[in-house]
């Protein structure tokens, strides 16, 4: 365990040269010396709640309730220092105050009313990387498809004009291919003076 636990006084002493507490750990922590051979003989330390999604890789931050405990840095030896309590909500405590008070430590307790934390997500459920990849294969049989209904298409296309039907004007000077249905006009033919020279265009 990081921290030292006093089942008698309530205490969580804090180690020495510790600035930072994160309460994420810090319930960590607890957790494990509640399912200690010597935690278990006792009532629990603390509750929590929070974390639940809401969704797009927002979570409501968490809270650590503190049942009767506080925290207890180490007294200052000479000119007092400043310790920072961060990642959640620290409420409970004795009469509401989850510290204890030490000689020369201040301390700054980071807390918010309507806490979350946001991670990063791309509204699929997947890390930008998978994400990426994803798009990335998507694009790719994109493109497949794309090529295959265009070759598909050009290869339809040459098998009406040598089967079907086709009309050359009386003067030999144009030819239209028409649709399967023998009906519209799929495309038509100029055809030059010394006929040597076709020139096409779509209807």
């Amino acid at each position: 365990m990081a921290f030292a636990y006093d089942f008698a006084q309530k205490f969580i002493y804090v180690p020495q040269d510790t600035v930072d507490v994160d309460v994420q750990a810090l319930l960590n922590d607890i957790r494990s010396i509640e399912a200690s051979e010597a935690g278990i003989l006792y009532p629990p330390i603390a509750t929590a709640s929070g974390k639940e999604s809401l969704g797009s890789g927002i979570a409501v931050g968490m809270t650590l309730n503190l049942l009767g405990w506080q925290l207890k840095f180490p007294d200052a030896a000479q000119g007092g220092y400043t310790v920072r309590i961060y990642g959640g909500n620290l409420v409970g405590g004795v009469d509401g105050d989850t510290i204890a008070y030490s000689d020369g430590v201040q301390v700054l307790i980071v807390q918010s009313a309507s806490s979350t934390i946001v991670t990063t997500s791309t509204g699929s459920g997947l890390s930008a990387e998978q994400d990426q990849l994803l798009r990335n294969a998507v694009t790719y049989s994109n493109s497949a498809s794309l090529n295959a209904s265009n070759a598909f298409t050009e290869a339809t296309k040459g098998r009406k004009m040598q089967t079907n039907k086709a009309v050359v004007s009386g003067d030999g000077r144009s030819v239209i291919i028409y649709e399967d249905d023998g009906i519209t006009p799929l495309w038509l033919f100029d055809i030059s003076a010394d006929k040597l020279t076709r020139i096409g265009s779509e209807p």
